[in-house]
């Protein structure tokens, strides 16, 4: 029997169908053509097998028995629930459900990490760790991890590795890549209504030290860094939420970047590998802690004058990126940038760079500064 790629919606098996078409007509839904539009079925029966393959196995592979019955009855499901509850990323029409339902029908499966944690898990696992351990134990490590109980899972991640762990991630995936010459970012700044506006690069720029008073998602109070935003709508959500006071009147500062940086690209991560593709790089469990790890550090907080313990953790991320990752990895970054929290479509960025750097004239040839091209009042 043959199978054509209308009878699926996942578009790595669509692509495997059309890349080993043989047949001129499918036999599930009865489709025909003058060229191949359908593989053999039993070609796409292997590669949905390595697909469930991906998180779930044939039970008889590990998991304990009781007599004639499964010790742990729950663990287990049939081909007909993974496929009808969506465990397996695809839907198929009705024959060609019918028919893989029948190839797989006497296999129970179970989790294949059921008694371990799943690669993504162990990443997931650490960073959780690491959190509550920055949050609630010890705010700073030393050399060899010291201060930080190592009362964990030994399959786990440790927090006094899961900088490095998360380094070898963003490394792998290609996630550091070069701000180009010229890119603009904008930085909105409120005042009160009849105060004279902040004005020239200094002022609309990173704050000076002695005015780096309150942390910020990636920055703890005192260590200024330059926040902007990709463009003029989320720079000002990003200060004044949906709703403006009557009595603050704000201020945008347009910047140019003079020199090429390299940022930590946070904001759009590449998808997550079809579990009916070959991952030759184990690269599908990287992506999937990934996705996650990029909703964290979007993740709307509530913003007051106080310290924020939601905050620590990203700023922790954030000193890493900026002193260590380039011991690790050979080649320094200059920033982050991720989605924004006030605004789901719009994207922001932190940039190490301090308000001497924030120009109205270029100082320097090579200089990572960042050139004032014009402000601008929005009204209420």
């Amino acid at each position: 029997m043959d199978v054509c790629d209308e009878c699926v919606d996942e578009e790595a098996l669509k692509e495997f169908i059309r890349d080993n078409a043989v047949s001129e007509s499918c036999d599930f839904c009865g489709r025909e053509s003058d060229e191949p539009i359908a593989c053999d079925f039993d070609d796409f029966k292997e590669v949905i097998a390595a697909g469930i393959a991906v998180d779930w196995t044939d039970a008889l592979n590990f998991m304990p028995r009781d007599g004639d019955h499964w010790a742990l009855e729950d663990a287990h499901r049939g081909i007909y629930d993974l496929l009808a509850d969506g465990e397996l990323d695809v839907e198929l029409n009705e024959a060609l459900f019918q028919r893989v339902v029948d190839e797989f029908i006497d296999i129970s499966y179970a989790p294949r990490y059921y008694f371990d944690l799943a690669p993504e898990e162990a990443l997931q696992y650490g960073w959780e760790a690491f959190v509550s351990q920055v949050s609630h134990r010890t705010r700073f490590f030393f050399a060899g991890g010291a201060g930080v109980e190592e009362d964990h899972d030994p399959r786990e991640i440790s927090p006094a590795d899961m900088m490095t762990a998360l380094g070898r991630v963003i490394a792998e995936r290609g996630r550091v890549r070069p701000l180009p010459v010229g890119t603009l970012l904008h930085r909105a700044r409120l005042h009160r209504r009849g105060d004279p506006p902040p004005a020239g690069a200094k002022q609309l720029g990173t704050p000076p030290v002695e005015s780096a008073r309150y942390s910020n998602r990636m920055s703890p109070n005192g260590i200024p860094m330059f926040y902007g935003s990709f463009d003029e709508a989320t720079a000002i959500l990003e200060i004044a939420g949906d709703g403006r006071n009557p009595q603050e009147d704000l201020t945008v500062g347009v910047f140019r970047t003079h020199a090429e940086m390299q940022i930590v690209d946070l904001v759009e991560p590449p998808p997550i590998l079809s579990r009916y593709l070959e991952d030759p790089d184990n690269a599908r469990p990287a992506l999937r802690f990934l996705h996650a790890f990029v909703e964290e550090v979007r993740r709307p907080i509530v913003q007051d004058e106080r310290e924020h313990l939601e905050y620590v953790p990203t700023q922790i991320v954030t000193e890493y990126f900026r002193h260590v990752y380039a011991r690790e990895h050979g080649h320094h970054v200059d920033g982050i940038s991720y989605r924004s929290a006030a605004n789901r479509e719009g994207a922001s960025i932190v940039l190490f760079v301090e308000n001497d750097d924030c120009v109205e004239v270029v100082l320097g040839a090579d200089a990572r500064q960042l050139v004032l091209e014009r402000q601008y009042s929005v009204l209420p």
